[in-house]
């Protein structure tokens, strides 16, 4: 899993950006000007006037609409991702043949145990299942990957290597600080097995 949160988003969205996002979806001068007048009219903090060049203004009834235009760009970017890296096989792994050996062979001599309650057999039944379980059930022969994000959280689950999930990771943060001038939040990022 990686588990990610971007640092101080509402107050960092970048108004161009945003302003070039608007522009590519909406072809109405009158709405880009009223969204200029929007993000311009700063804030009032105990009296006086405050000039703000980044973010979008919090608790107002657009600020989750921009927000969520803003990173949309970031959605596009993991569904390439998930497109480009999930593996188009819908089996992802297969049944190991070592465990298939060796649970017939456990199955042989439980029964050889039963029948002669011979010692040694049950040495062997138990040296057996410890090797066994040392072994992984199953091979992995693909990768899949999920997204989901509300507001500034997202997750992306995968089935894969550690390194794939490294590689996303990275993919993800240069993507954020170099196409919306955004940061992950270090604290809160996380990578799981």
């Amino acid at each position: 899993m990686i588990e990610g949160d971007i640092k101080g988003f509402f107050d960092n969205v970048n108004h161009q950006i945003l302003a070039k996002t608007l522009e590519r979806y909406i072809k109405d001068q009158q709405f880009v000007d009223l969204y200029w007048k929007l993000v311009k009219a700063g804030y009032i903090d105990g009296g006086l006037k405050y000039n703000s060049y980044k973010g979008v203004p919090q608790g107002g009834i657009v600020s989750p609409v921009l927000s969520n235009i803003y990173l949309n760009e970031f959605d596009k970017f993991v569904l390439q991702i998930i497109e480009e890296y999930s593996s188009k096989n819908p089996e992802i792994s297969k049944v190991n043949p070592k465990i298939v050996n060796y649970s017939t062979r456990l199955i042989l001599l439980n029964d050889e145990y039963r029948l002669t309650k011979n010692v040694e057999k049950l040495k062997q039944l138990k040296q057996l299942r410890v090797e066994r379980n040392k072994i992984p059930s199953r091979i992995r022969i693909g990768n899949r990957i999920w997204y989901v994000r509300y507001a500034d959280d997202w997750v992306i689950g995968i089935i894969g290597k550690k390194e794939l999930v490294e590689t996303i990771k990275n993919l993800c943060k240069d993507f954020l600080k170099s196409q919306l001038d955004i940061e992950l939040s270090e604290k809160k990022k996380k990578s799981q097995k």
